[in-house]
């Protein structure tokens, strides 16, 4: 895990001071149409349009693949909570496919979820860029929490963890905490002002096609849609999940302790109370 990390990292890197350097001018690219930026920069650097292309199947291959790893990890994790019995219809979700060994009814849930959000673009764009603007910060703020908790208590969870950075633990949360915070005020901050309904109900357009282009950029209702599922959220938790929501059996002593019979009979236990498997039911 820990070298895919570096390698994202350091191939995320030179994509992005190449895609940088060999830019064209930014009043082109958001004046593309249906804001298909790619491929105008594939076009300037490869100078023929069978040469960006070709560029645009190697970036969408690459695209597919970390689609289907994102489905697949977001199935797994609505099963997982399903499982500890958190969200409606965990019964039906925490099922596990008797042959195929996967949660199916959670992959099911999360492509359909997927394909509708994805018509919300033929109906408003802005709406659409809303969605996906507001996922990146609530990504950010679920890796936040658990490190803000484990740095409120003083680390004491971890500590005795089977793998630890050891005294290096600190600063590297401490600066996860930093950079996490400092995107996720990064993407709630509107492009202009002062902030007006209307302006946020507009696409950007270029009010003069020149050298002087000046562009005029809509704010984002990021902000809106990032409160709104945690209303949501909240609302749904004092409500109901906490009174159905029962933490994993895994803890990190059992597994130090290489006692990892008993933690596998409590999640399997946990499972069959949830859910207990059978075909009918899938």
């Amino acid at each position: 895990m820990v070298s895919v990390q570096v390698v994202s990292v350091v191939t995320g890197v030179v994509f992005i001071f190449g895609t940088l350097f060999t830019m064209p001018d930014a009043t082109l690219l958001i004046s593309a149409q249906l804001s298909q930026c790619a491929y105008i920069i594939f076009e300037s650097v490869m100078g023929t349009p069978g040469g960006a292309f070709a560029l645009i199947l190697v970036s969408s291959g690459a695209g597919f693949f970390l689609i289907v790893g994102s489905l697949n990890a977001a199935a797994r994790f609505l099963w997982a909570v399903s499982r500890d019995g958190v969200l409606p219809g965990s019964k039906w979700l925490a099922v596990i496919h008797p042959r195929l060994k996967i949660p199916l009814n959670s992959m099911i849930l999360i492509c359909v979820i997927c394909g509708l959000l994805s018509l919300i673009s033929f109906g408003s764009t802005v709406a659409f860029s809303a969605f996906l603007g507001s996922c990146t910060i609530t990504l950010l703020i679920a890796y936040l929490m658990p490190i803000f908790f484990n740095v409120l208590s003083g680390r004491q969870h971890t500590r005795d963890a089977p793998w630890s950075l050891g005294r290096w633990g600190w600063p590297v949360n401490v600066a996860a905490l930093l950079l996490g915070l400092f995107g996720c005020i990064l993407f709630l901050l509107p492009l202009t002002t002062p902030v007006t309904v209307a302006a946020m109900s507009e696409l950007p357009t270029i009010l003069r096609c020149d050298s002087d282009a000046q562009i005029n950029f809509a704010p984002d209702w990021s902000v809106v849609m990032v409160c709104g599922f945690a209303f949501i959220g909240v609302l749904y938790y004092v409500v109901q999940g906490r009174k159905v929501f029962r933490a994993p059996g895994l803890t990190v002593a059992a597994v130090k302790e290489g006692d990892l019979e008993d933690v596998k009979e409590q999640k399997e236990q946990a499972t069959a109370e949830v859910n207990p498997v059978n075909e009918s039911e899938v």
